[in-house]
């Protein structure tokens, strides 16, 4: 499943407003000429998806694996979830996303545009970040992706937005090296589900349990697709990630030769909020 980090050209258009990169600077000269092949400031990737119900632990987890992984001495890179930051930069007033995500009018279509694009600029500049660390592998962690908004509103604008980066949804999927499922609390550890933790958490505990279904569904078909369920507690849930990550890159499972455990979480995350 190795590949080395190239920037397709759907993820090169130029922000707008701004004047098509020059050959010396744009991101296909900087990832290097084709697939497969490696030089200078070139790494190989792994780009693995956490995805999920809400309150699963994705954005905990993220933090925690690439701790875990860094100790192991593999560099990481992670994305941020990107309607995370659109909600808390205020492109909705409290209490006002969940009724935008539910509608099926043009507000929801206009706002899945606005989601869909900033999430293809920050996987591109993520690529790119990558493609210039004279170092391999390469991890790149994305919490949540481009297909995670067809659990919530199916229309086939999303075709559309794919075609406008000259890409179809299918090719998105599996252009994902693994895609990571972590089951809602709200299935199986109801006690934990809490939408006060995170803002643009806005589902009630049915529709988190619907949702996190049909998101299963949404990423059938990617490469090296996992659920993690909440028979165990979320350290043990933590483990099985760590444990299929490193399956699905073939890097050193080995625990790194250090005082710190390989599983032991920095201060900054622990207690960290799912």
């Amino acid at each position: 499943m190795m590949k080395v980090s190239t920037i397709p050209s759907s993820l090169s258009r130029p922000l707008p407003g701004q004047p098509n990169p020059s050959p010396d600077t744009s991101a296909s000269s900087v990832a290097g000429a084709s697939l497969g092949e490696t030089g200078p400031g070139q790494a190989t990737t792994y780009e693995i998806v956490l995805t999920g119900g809400a309150c699963s632990g994705k954005t905990t987890s993220l933090g925690a694996i690439a701790h875990m992984l860094r100790l192991r001495h593999i560099p990481v890179l992670t994305v941020p979830e990107s309607f995370t930051l659109l909600i808390n930069g205020g492109i909705s007033a409290p209490g006002e996303i969940g009724e935008i995500v539910r509608a099926d009018g043009t507000d929801n279509c206009a706002f899945q545009e606005e989601l869909f694009f900033n999430i293809r600029k920050m996987r591109k500049r993520a690529q790119m970040m990558a493609a210039r660390m004279n170092t391999q592998p390469v991890v790149i962690l994305y919490d949540r992706a481009e297909l995670d908004a067809l659990a919530f509103h199916n229309h086939n604008c999303f075709d559309a937005l794919a075609a406008t980066e000259n890409t179809t949804i299918p090719d998105i999927r599996s252009s994902y090296d693994a895609v990571m499922h972590l089951v809602t609390t709200a299935d199986g550890a109801e006690e934990f589900y809490s939408d006060v933790t995170n803002v643009a958490r806005w589902e009630s505990p049915a529709e988190a349990r619907a949702s996190d279904a049909r998101l299963f569904e949404v990423w059938k078909g990617a490469r090296f697709h996992r659920s993690f369920d909440n028979s165990t507690d979320f350290d043990g849930k933590l483990a099985r990630l760590l444990s299929a990550i490193l399956e699905c890159t073939g890097l050193d499972a080995s625990p790194p030769s250090s005082s710190q455990s390989a599983t032991q979480l920095p201060l900054a995350l622990q207690g960290g909020t799912l």
